[in-house]
């Protein structure tokens, strides 16, 4: 049967071929996200304005019997990007939103496309919505993306990125580039074009692959004011607001489109336009006008979607193609197009001669669908639809060329049509295997009861000292709530070397009364360990209220127990930690930890130049074995002062139960305390057997979290701005992640590590700083 409706007259188009034949094109594929079929004007929409969709149509084929091969999300962008039916690798269910779980994502047995196309020599760029999961095997520039843009989850907020609100699907979450977290600034959609228009732009001289996944007009329904605006006469609230983002994205197709026009690339460059299923009519207010059901249905409105494929010159103007075609024929087109590997694994069509139309016969003898393992199913083959769906019992048969709508069974009627589809349909699904993973919902839950089983239960008493989230937090501290008494006046019995001068303890850890000092003492007692430190690390700005460094972090950058350890930091860490707190993007979950506090008014207070001077100086200094970690079931009753546990003399002295807790004391408490030794060193005691039940997190994960090496190297010696933590405070490292864990930051750091401690209990925190601060630093690192 011939499927081209109308055409222009081929003579010219053809004597174009012979000039074009040997020049790969670019490939740009543009996916809508819950798209309506009737959504477009060019497939009969009256209520919103697509002319630059429409354009594309008008450059091109529309394919008015384009399917996409899942009714909902991930299955069909595992279909998209393998190359071929998602049933074939167990991938039919949406993914959850999970950083940690390394299992559930597009397999790495599945070759992308993207990959294919690299080795064909395309630039590749994927930007916008993944979904293929969201751990690190399944970033995008793993899986064959020079660059990406976008995010990993299922959908994404329009105008907001926030990490304080739990991110559920991701909705919430940092957009990366390349696996950086980034903000989110403006309108998601247009932030996405212009990406798409940058990466063109940056690779107009050589061939390049493009895949644009907008996440409109999925939900959530949010639009700019003055679109909607354009819309306000459509009475249904949510279709209004869903009008004016399926308007917004018409804009940014036409701005990609007016791109390749005004660089001179649009004659070689094939440009699809699809949506990954049909509309969810009541979630959305889209419109499938008269196909039955919508997203999640093997029904017509959940796979018929808008398919427009457009290449100037190359595919003749303003046609319309009813013939069957699916989206894992775009890929195949264009791999086929770009020279690109093609193996028996790849399925799908190469469309090109029904697109130009030397072939007139159907692309396909059948295409086919399941969901859940077969419990819903379809096949269509020609003019006929068999359909099994969970809201009707026994299976249907539709003949969808003259009833679109499926609303007249012909099954009884036409047993022979019954068998050939049935048989044509159990060949295909002999080569399927079953899912391999659960639904995201069904995940979820599975999850919750998990972590309630393992979670320490959480006091209700409002009036508690500590707040209800921040109960967990107590252990990583030894706090004698009794104060110690008032130190005695020794009369200048401590002399700083090599001058006059002499400090009583008073002098050396109180705050002068006029100036508010932290210490009327030199912070520098050991001049002759270390090269001379800036101003700021050794004097401070009292003035602006910026307390010397070296007071807390020591000389050398190792720190007190509970204080950053500096020495040996990437420079451009440094500098952002101190950037993070002048912007009140880094704070303590902890109320009863001042210090935070103290820095973020020492940060706010810092110049420029200061920041990266102290930044620059502990970068410089080697860093060396500073906490000697003992494990034991009792440690020494201790006091706070002057930022140390100093264990208790006399009366008071003696041994308690750890319990689940951190407590790390000074080797030298008098050196440590009134001198900042640098020589000396702290003893961390940790609970029996924590070690080791850190190093199974720290180098598997446990199911719970990420290997802490993909970040911070083999050793945990960091790698590039990555700071290292191998032998670093327990104490302090407890309370980062505790702080990272419970949302108080937002900074780009905070941004990558939010998903590696958010499944964590404090225990497993415990353990995994308790075996990291027992590593030894390598010689080299020295």
């Amino acid at each position: 049967m011939k499927r081209m409706i109308s055409f222009v007259p081929l003579l010219a188009f053809f004597l174009c071929l012979t000039a074009l034949a040997n020049e790969r094109p670019n490939v740009v594929i543009i996916l809508a996200d819950d798209m309506g079929y009737c959504d477009v004007g060019v497939y009969g929409c009256e209520d919103i304005e697509t002319v630059n969709i429409d354009r594309l149509a008008a450059e091109g084929v529309r394919f008015t019997s384009g399917y996409s091969s899942h009714p909902y999300c991930s299955p069909m962008r595992a279909a998209l990007m393998a190359g071929r039916y998602q049933h074939r690798f167990g991938y039919e269910r949406n993914i959850a939103y999970d950083q940690h779980n390394e299992v559930m994502g597009l397999p790495q047995s599945e070759e992308t496309v993207a990959s294919r196309m690299q080795k064909a020599g395309y630039t590749t760029g994927g930007i916008g919505k993944w979904h293929l999961g969201a751990a690190a095997p399944f970033q995008p520039n793993s899986r064959g993306f020079d660059f990406f843009y976008g995010f990993r989850g299922g959908g994404h907020r329009y105008f907001d990125v926030d990490l304080n609100t739990r991110l559920r699907e991701g909705y919430y979450a940092a957009l990366e580039r390349n696996g950086q977290p980034e903000p989110l600034d403006g309108y998601l959609t247009t932030a996405l074009t212009d990406e798409a228009i940058g990466f063109i732009e940056s690779n107009q001289d050589k061939p390049f692959f493009l895949y644009l996944a907008y996440n409109a007009p999925h939900g959530p329904l949010e639009a700019p004011d003055k679109i909607e605006t354009m819309y306000q006469g459509i009475e249904d609230v949510k279709r209004r607001t869903y009008a004016a983002m399926v308007h917004a994205l018409d804009d940014e197709v036409g701005r990609v489109v007016d791109t390749l026009n005004n660089l001179g690339l649009r004659k070689n460059t094939i440009v699809y336009f699809l949506s990954d299923n049909g509309g969810p009519e009541h979630a959305n207010s889209s419109e499938n006008g008269l196909l039955r059901g919508g997203k999640g249905e093997v029904y017509e409105g959940g796979i018929r979607v808008p398919f427009i494929v457009s290449w100037p010159g190359r595919i003749p103007k303003g046609s319309v193609n009813d013939s069957p075609v699916m989206s894992i024929d775009v890929m195949r087109t264009s791999l086929e197009l770009a020279g690109a590997p093609i193996d028996a694994k790849l399925e799908g069509v190469n469309l090109m001669p029904y697109l130009d139309g030397s072939n007139a016969s159907d692309p396909h003898e059948a295409l086919f669908w399941r969901m859940e393992n077969g419990k819903d199913y379809a096949v269509r083959s020609g003019p006929w639809k068999m359909t099994k769906a969970r809201d009707q019992k026994g299976v249907q048969l539709y003949n969808v060329e003259e009833d679109i709508g499926e609303s007249r069974d012909l099954a009884s009627l036409r047993p022979e049509v019954m068998s050939r589809l049935t048989a044509l349909y159990g060949s295909w699904n002999a080569k399927n295997i079953a899912p391999f993973f659960p639904g995201y919902r069904d995940y979820h839950a599975r999850m919750k009861e998990v972590y309630a089983s393992i979670s320490a239960p959480v006091l209700e008493d409002e009036d508690a000292i500590v707040p209800n989230h921040l109960v967990e937090l107590a252990w990583a501290y030894a706090i004698d709530i009794e104060k110690p008494p008032p130190l005695e006046d020794h009369g200048g019995k401590y002399s700083l070397p090599d001058t006059p001068l002499t400090f009583d303890r008073n002098q050396i850890l109180g705050r002068d009364p006029e100036t508010k000092q932290l210490s009327a003492s030199p912070a520098d007692w050991y001049p002759g360990d270390h090269p001379p430190m800036p101003d700021v690390v050794a004097h401070g700005a009292f003035d602006r209220n910026v307390i010397a460094c070296a007071l807390c972090h020591y000389p050398n950058g190792k720190g007190k127990a509970e204080n950053a350890n500096p020495a040996g930091m990437p420079k451009e860490y440094l500098v952002q930690q101190l950037l993070d707190m002048q912007n009140d993007v880094r704070k303590s979950a902890e109320p009863r930890k001042k210090n935070y506090q103290t820095m973020i008014d020492i940060a706010k207070g810092m110049t420029p130049e200061e920041i990266e001077a102290s930044a620059e100086y502990f970068a410089s200094m080697p860093w060396s074995r500073w906490i000697d970690v003992r494990e034991t079931k009792t440690v020494p009753k201790t006091y706070f002062r002057g930022g140390l546990h100093i264990p208790h003399e006399g009366v008071k002295a003696g041994m308690e139960p750890i319990g689940k807790r951190i407590v790390e004391t000074p080797v030298d408490p008098l050196g440590t305390e009134l001198m900042r030794n640098p020589r000396a060193g702290f003893i961390a005691y940790v609970p029996e057997g924590s070690i080791a039940k850190g190093e199974a997190l720290v180098r598997s994960g446990g199911g719970k979290t990420l290997q802490c090496a993909i970040c911070h190297g083999e050793h945990l010696n960091g790698i590039g701005t990555v700071p290292g933590i191998a032998s670093r405070s327990p104490s302090y490292m407890a309370r980062q992640l505790n702080d990272i864990k419970q949302g108080t930051r937002a900074g780009t750091m905070a941004a990558l590590m939010k998903p590696v401690v958010e499944n964590l209990t404090s225990e497993d925190i415990l353990n995994i700083v308790a075996y990291t601060a027992s590593l030894q630093v390598p010689e080299s690192e020295n």
